[in-house]
């Protein structure tokens, strides 16, 4: 028997949720900036759970336990040994969140009554962001909740809080199905079971109205997968007339699935969408493709966290000129940056996890039912919802990388911790380890430590940086400047502020009234962009602006290594071939110029090559000896 939950796991609820919904109205801190605030509330909760260390707790299943430390273990250790730090802080503060709210729920928050609360406050917002969508679907109106949120405008498609509406499916599907599942299953009074129902059909509507067609997919999965373990429990139950209850549960299914398909054939920009994908499939398969070609350039380890960034910049089409950070496919992702110990460490660590809840889910629907007498009960409705609610990733992993943003991450750290601990008592031996269980829970502090450190030095440099990027973006260079020297005064290790600061330099060189006041900030400049490249030395603009800087200041000779680099680490765009033919053009390397300006056409970049050759042809004819 153990005891029931004190004020503590309320107060550890309460922040929980406070950190979930401040990352939700964040745009799901998709930015690093807009993820470190719940980093410092979660390192909080993490480090306050000493003070339940000695309580006695429903045991965690071992496997679940093993499976997550051999995972994360590799996660983190491989992070560490990436080759661009920054680059890795998105994955690192991610994951190290991602494993506090695991272990909260696993460790802490097993009691039922608390885990249902938090799905009532998931619901909450997920009743918000369903009529934030439905205003953004039918009006057109996309706003930020806070001014300084970058604003998106995807047309007749709902993107809440999120700003991207393929992350916001990925939170209406597992708020959808776990909120419906409580409101089928759970024992919560009929108003309220009624309330949430409602309110999760508004959420699986809202997976229609994003046009995420990743999220379409994965949700009539996960719902196949709810409708199947409710059929099952059904079958075992004592419900009278069950099976005027099962034929109905099989009409509604059919009426929905006629009513969502009405809806997308009715209207056009939904229509259009589908259309696209059967007949072109997207870009998704040239950024696969990408994946594929880094997974090959070492299979084993891969290429580390964060790394996807220039390695896709190094393989993709010719006529894609946009960066993709991340490969729209969280499987391929995986396997390019942490290799096939890592995909292993998934599989390992997602199987043990599944097995788990079906076991849980067989136990309840048969021993524990025989000995309860009835079947609805707040844990089965949980385990059902929890399982529903994976399933719908499987696919949409496949699609999309949902796992990247840091909100709906901290959501599926919620159904990881419901199915490694269903919130009972189990009589299976993998639970009975109490000991290991109890010196388990020393890791939630220490990951709370670990998080605190790494995360909130970070917030002055990451404010610091975004105001120097929207400075130079105005062409307010010296306010730019001012902003990269602030950041770079509190952290050092953020290449992304020398970039800045090289690039308002650069800015206040051209504006200058002549060669001589122009010198000094592009000495800065190149000064700047040297230390930036210190710290991320594959980067494109970073290159790109030390090369600029050094054609400016005539030091052809020197820069030409630099553009000779961006060219060899991206071989295929065609704009790369066009910088480093007008390099070539101002040292007066002419045959070299042209022949980087034919292939920049060849390539696909037409009208800047044409001009390029033709300013080429003109100078060729004024400097030629005239008879």
């Amino acid at each position: 028997m153990y005891p029931p939950p004190n004020a503590l796991n309320y107060l550890y609820l309460g922040l929980l949720f406070i950190a979930l919904t401040v990352i939700e109205f964040l745009a799901g801190g998709a930015s690093l900036l807009f993820s470190l605030p719940s980093w410092g509330i979660l390192a909080l909760v993490a480090v306050l759970s000493l003070a339940s260390f000695r309580r006695d707790r429903i045991p965690v299943n071992l496997f679940c336990l093993l499976g997550s430390v051999v995972f994360f273990a590799y996660i983190l250790g491989r992070i560490r040994a990436s080759p661009v730090e920054y680059l890795t802080r998105h994955d690192l503060f991610s994951v190290l969140g991602a494993l506090i709210v695991y272990c909260l729920m696993a460790f802490y928050l097993t009691d039922p009554k608390q885990r249902l609360l938090l799905v009532l406050g998931l619901l909450m917002l997920g009743a918000v962001n369903a009529g934030l969508g439905a205003i953004q679907y039918f009006r057109h109106q996309h706003f930020t909740l806070f001014s300084f949120l970058p604003a998106s405008d995807y047309g007749a498609r709902a993107s809440g809080f999120y700003g991207c509406p393929d992350h916001l499916a990925g939170f209406f599907e597992v708020v959808g199905l776990i909120g419906l599942s409580v409101a089928c299953w759970g024992r919560w009074s009929h108003w309220l079971k009624v309330s949430a129902g409602y309110v999760s059909l508004m959420c699986l509507t809202g997976v229609v109205l994003t046009g995420s067609r990743g999220g379409c997919l994965s949700a009539a999965f996960g719902f196949l997968v709810f409708i199947t373990l409710s059929l099952l429990a059904l079958r075992k139950g004592v419900i009278a007339h069950k099976w005027v209850l099962i034929v109905s549960i099989i009409i509604a299914l059919g009426v929905t699935g006629v009513g969502m398909s009405y809806l997308v054939s009715s209207q056009a920009g939904l229509r259009l969408r589908w259309v696209d994908f059967l007949q072109k499939g997207g870009n998704r398969l040239e950024m696969w493709e990408a994946a594929v070609k880094q997974f090959k350039t070492s299979p084993t380890v891969g290429t580390g966290s964060g790394t996807y960034l220039f390695y896709e910049r190094q393989f993709r089409n010719p006529f894609d000129s946009a960066d993709a950070i991340y490969a729209h496919n969280d499987y391929l992702h995986l396997l390019a940056e942490y290799g096939i110990v890592g995909a292993i460490g998934c599989l390992l660590f997602l199987g043990v996890h599944v097995g788990n809840g079906l076991k849980s889910f067989h136990w309840f629907i048969t021993e524990r039912l025989q000995a309860a007498g009835r079947i609805r009960s707040d844990t089965l409705a949980l385990n059902i919802g929890a399982l529903s609610a994976l399933s719908t990733y499987l696919i949409h992993s496949a699609f999309d990388f949902n796992l990247h943003i840091p909100a709906n991450a901290l959501l599926l750290a919620i159904v990881f911790g419901i199915l490694a601990n269903p919130g009972v008592g189990m009589p299976f031996k993998s639970d009975h380890y109490a000991r290991i269980n109890r010196y388990s829970r020393l890791v939630l502090p220490a990951l709370g430590v670990w998080l605190a450190l790494v995360s909130l030095p970070t917030v002055q440099g990451e404010y610091f940086a975004r105001k120097a990027r929207a400075a130079n973006t105005d062409e307010d260079f010296s306010t730019g400047a001012k902003a990269a020297l602030d950041g770079i005064s509190h952290e050092k290790g953020n290449p992304y502020l020398y970039l800045y600061l090289g690039e308002a330099l650069f800015g206040l060189a051209e504006s200058a009234s002549g060669p001589s006041d122009a010198e000094m900030p592009l000495k800065g400049a190149v000064h700047s962009y040297r230390k930036g490249l210190a710290l991320f030395p594959q980067d494109r603009y970073l290159i790109l602006g030390m090369g600029w800087s050094l054609d400016a200041l005539k030091e052809f000779e020197e820069s030409e290594s630099y553009f000779k680099q961006v060219v060899a680490a991206e071989p295929n765009s065609p704009q790369i071939h066009a910088y480093y033919a007008l390099h070539l053009h101002s040292a007066s390397k002419w045959d070299e110029a042209e022949a980087e300006y034919n292939k920049s056409m060849t390539l696909g970049w037409n009208w800047a090559a044409k001009l390029g050759l033709e300013r080429l042809a003109k100078e060729r004819t004024a400097a030629a000896p005239h008879p």
